[in-house]
């Protein structure tokens, strides 16, 4: 009511107008387009286009580029493919990853399916990423290690899905020891992310069986604090180098949680012997620090291009042989013990 009219009804009283139905307003309007134009005052609109990111270091050196264009709040970020000719494992985690990112910003992401190369979409497709981002639903691919997100620590679920989707019997001859022993090795790399990455979208994993080149790919990913400043923080030596940082994290028996009584500490160790014997690969990438292993190989450097974060590339040779604990393969030259 008016002052205007609240002074005249004082002279002369008249009974309060009943609002019809035009006048009744709900509040806040409840239609697309107060919530577009709500969006446009305050959001900001960006198309950022995702380029070729091949299986190698250049390949992840091209990462951080794409989290600078959307670090900041509020965003409506649409992810086009159009210059994309190849999305590497890597990628696919860390665009998940993104989106999430700008999803907890308050922000908003899509992606531009039509603009998907169709063997790119037929691989989103097959890990069930497209399904995790409302894109269009496709086959499960027989040889896809599925695109899964962790927000939380849930080991039996992880143990499930390493056991089961990643070290499947056909892919990979392994003992039952052998297989148990690598499932909690590769277990401790994401409760590690859980216990001391304080990473905003908790672990993104996703990987593939390539039948042509025989190999088994596995991709851990969070968006923490990474190897390096743990380490620094836990041996109280803040001057340390990256490349140390991550030789330290290898050593048998190293862990910024000695108080586990587990196989914790031994994890990386473990795994390094394994992909030797197996002539894979394994590389960690954390912060400016690199841990790689090809073979008999290992290095540890310091890169120009840091990653915020903590990735792990874990790639199997997928050959005739069967891998064991020596215990177990009493009839055949150790391969494992």
């Amino acid at each position: 009511m008016s002052w205007w009219y609240a002074h005249r009804s004082r002279k002369h009283p008249v009974a309060d107008p009943q609002p019809s139905e035009a006048d009744v307003l709900s509040w806040p309007p409840d239609t697309p387009t107060y919530q577009k134009a709500i969006r446009r005052l305050f959001r900001r609109q960006i198309r950022v286009l995702v380029p070729t990111i091949p299986d190698n270091f250049f390949g992840l050196d091209l990462l951080p580029d794409l989290r600078r264009k959307v670090n900041e709040p509020r965003l409506d970020v649409l992810f086009d493919f159009s210059d994309c000719k190849h999305l590497s494992q890597q990628a696919i985690a860390f665009l998940g990853g993104l989106a999430r990112l700008v999803e907890g910003s308050r922000g908003t992401a899509d992606f531009a399916w039509k603009t998907c190369r169709p063997k790119i979409l037929r691989v989103l497709q097959a890990n069930g990423f497209t399904n995790m981002f409302h894109g269009p639903i496709g086959v499960a691919g027989a040889h896809s290690v599925p695109y899964r997100e962790y927000k939380r620590a849930d080991p039996d679920s992880v143990v499930a899905y390493l056991g089961n989707s990643w070290l499947a019997p056909e892919w990979l001859s392994l003992t039952p020891a052998l297989r148990e022993a690598l499932v909690a090795v590769v277990l401790e790399i994401y409760l590690n992310a859980f216990e001391h990455s304080q990473s905003p979208i908790g672990v993104l994993t996703c990987g593939h069986h390539d039948e042509a080149r025989r190999t088994l790919r596995l991709i851990v990913m969070d968006f923490g604090v990474g190897i390096p400043d743990r380490v620094r923080m836990f041996t109280s030596r803040p001057t340390l180098r990256a490349s140390t940082t991550m030789k330290w994290a290898f050593t048998p028996g190293a862990t910024t949680n000695p108080i586990r009584d587990t196989i914790r500490g031994m994890g990386l160790h473990l795994l390094k012997e394994f992909v030797r014997l197996n002539h894979g690969e394994l590389r960690v990438f954390s912060q400016e620090g690199l841990a790689a292993v090809k073979g008999t190989r290992e290095r540890f450097v310091n890169r120009l291009v840091p990653f915020q974060g903590t990735l792990v590339d874990i790639m199997f040779r997928c050959d005739d042989r069967r891998y064991g604990f020596a215990s177990e393969l009493a009839e055949q030259p150790p391969l494992f013990g």
